[in-house]
């Protein structure tokens, strides 16, 4: 899954980290539908595939994350903004996600149902990217 961190890592520096951030949200909110349909296939390429893909999809946030965060916060500022942050976001959609995604599924009885949650976070933070203030 994590392969693909050092590209990522290099886009971001290339191109910035709004704009990388940007663009996974994008392929996030298009893609995250057919990675389910292929995590529910009973071919196992299909699944395979669907994997190999949710690693790319994953590896676009997680290789740009540390730094986006902290060109958030001024250096006298960063550890305790990140830290609180972090744990904040951790602690509140880390410890509901699972249990939404349960009632999300049980309630559509479907299993592409969490990717409706998926695109809703990709959106939300789509749209908080680009209201987002520049940072200079």
């Amino acid at each position: 899954m994590h392969d693909w961190l050092p590209f990522f890592g290099w886009y971001a520096d290339k191109y910035g980290a709004r704009e990388t951030l940007v663009l996974s949200s994008i392929l996030i909110f298009g893609l995250c539908i057919p990675v389910f349909m292929a995590f529910n296939s009973s071919q196992w390429f299909s699944i395979l595939f669907g994997h190999i893909l949710y690693g790319f999809l994953i590896s676009s946030i997680i290789g740009v994350q540390p730094l986006f965060s902290q060109r958030l916060f001024p250096t006298q500022d960063r550890y305790t903004g990140i830290s609180f942050a972090y744990s904040l976001g951790i602690g509140v959609v880390g410890g509901l996600t699972p249990m939404l995604l349960t009632m999300l599924t049980e309630f559509h009885s479907s299993l592409i149902a969490p990717s409706f949650y998926l695109m809703g976070a990709a959106l939300g933070f789509l749209i908080i990217l680009l209201t987002m203030p520049k940072r200079k």
